[in-house]
């Protein structure tokens, strides 16, 4: 719960809802209200409860996906190929987030689908380091895409 001047002059109180993707700084959805704040936030508490326990094999931390390790939603629902799917999918995800220009996915899609491993990971996940400041241009722009780029290029 939030609550600045402006919203107490007006009796209200704001919820953030953050996920761990957002790293705490930005929360993902916000809502003002006038009427039970303390209750909304309870609810959307318990939802995400509910929702961790029903995701949650027996065994299993809370919140982690069920299947074989390395499966992924998409290769469980039976898709056939969703794991070179879901490598298309983060490329052009890198791409929509100017991580990766369309040039550089076009050279290196065919890799990309080849390799035993899933690149696209390592790449997202420092592209998100980078965002959040922990990384600068030079070291991840400079360094580590383009060491990324070449491991990439020398697999397939």
């Amino acid at each position: 719960l939030q609550e600045s001047c402006l919203h107490t002059c007006f009796g209200l109180k704001q919820v953030n809802v953050q996920t761990a993707g957002t790293g705490g700084l930005v929360p993902e959805v916000a809502a003002a209200f006038l009427a039970s704040p303390e209750q909304a936030r309870q609810a959307i508490q318990t939802a995400v409860k509910l929702h961790k326990q029903h995701m949650t094999a027996p065994g299993q931390t809370p919140g982690m996906q069920r299947g074989p390790a390395g499966s992924t939603a998409l290769e469980r629902s039976g898709y056939p190929n969703a794991g070179l799917m879901q490598r298309l999918q983060c490329m052009e995800q890198l791409v929509a987030r100017g991580v990766m220009t369309r040039d550089e996915f076009t050279s290196l899609k065919v890799a990309v689908l080849a390799a035993e491993h899933d690149p696209t990971q390592r790449l997202a996940e420092t592209a998100d380091l980078a965002d959040r400041g922990l990384l600068n241009q030079q070291e991840f722009g400079g360094l580590l895409k383009q060491k990324w780029i070449a491991n990439v290029q020398q697999e397939s």
